[in-house]
């Protein structure tokens, strides 16, 4: 794993070579990354290069501030102190489970249970251990779970019929007690859709295809009245973000 330093215009080696690494993700503070490889989560720091196995796992999380990581061991999601690698609290959750979100304040986690009629969203209060689900569930695309920077909603995408230019799903919009807010009906591909939130979180931004062309895909902002607005011109453009908001 590299890192690329755009500023200097140089990179640097971050670990050897690794059979595979998934989810890079990086701590709030930006000094360190966290990555799973061979059914381990681990913990490098980008300026020293050390790096620590913070126990066996998946789906690595980063919680509140950065001093602990969420890891889905199964039928168990366990916090683990990033520096230490010791385990301070758990949580039971018997079903399956795909894909795994944490609210910014690292008090809730989100993520897709299996069901007869596809999946629902459901809601775990780390501390009480409390479970409730969202309202609007169908195909869940779990990658497409994502909070809003403010802790206050989740948007995902739900698949529908597919069709001559793609797949048919709606962008959903529930507040942090599981109740709809927005929907916008959208046809794109679970590959290149995205989702991400602007920094305000005032709207959540995901590709879909342009009207009129059949190859080419626009990113979109969906706000929470459920409007859905343009974001981009000509040519095809995939997997949307966000950059941080600018200080005045």
């Amino acid at each position: 794993m590299r890192v690329y330093d755009i500023g200097a215009g140089s990179d640097s080696v971050l670990t050897g070579t690794l059979p595979a690494a998934v989810r890079p993700r990086w701590s709030p503070d930006g000094d360190r990354i966290l990555f799973e490889a061979e059914g381990h989560v681990f913990v490098s720091e980008v300026k020293s290069g050390v790096q620590r196995d913070v126990g066996a796992g998946a789906l690595g999380r980063w919680l509140g501030d950065g001093c602990q990581v969420l890891l889905d061991r199964g039928q168990t999601l366990v916090a683990v102190d990033a520096w230490t690698g010791s385990e301070s609290a758990s949580c039971l959750s018997q079903e399956p489970r795909w894909g795994l979100a944490l609210s910014p304040d690292g008090a809730v986690a989100a993520f897709v249970v299996a069901e007869p009629s596809g999946g629902k969203v459901r809601f775990l209060d780390l501390m009480t251990q409390e479970t409730w689900e969202a309202n609007a569930s169908g195909e869940v695309w779990p990658p497409s779970l994502a909070w809003s920077p403010d802790g206050r909603f989740l948007a995902y995408l739900v698949g529908g019929a597919r069709t001559e230019r793609g797949q048919a799903a709606a962008v959903w919009v529930v507040d942090r007690s599981g109740s709809p807010v927005a929907e916008f009906s959208i046809i794109t591909d679970r590959r290149f859709a995205g989702m991400a939130w602007s920094p305000d979180s005032r709207a959540a931004a995901v590709s879909g295809r342009a009207s009129g062309g059949m190859g080419v895909f626009a990113v979109l902002a969906v706000d929470l009245s459920g409007e859905a607005h343009r974001l981009t011109g000509t040519g095809n453009c995939v997997l949307p973000d966000w950059g941080p908001a600018r200080r005045k």
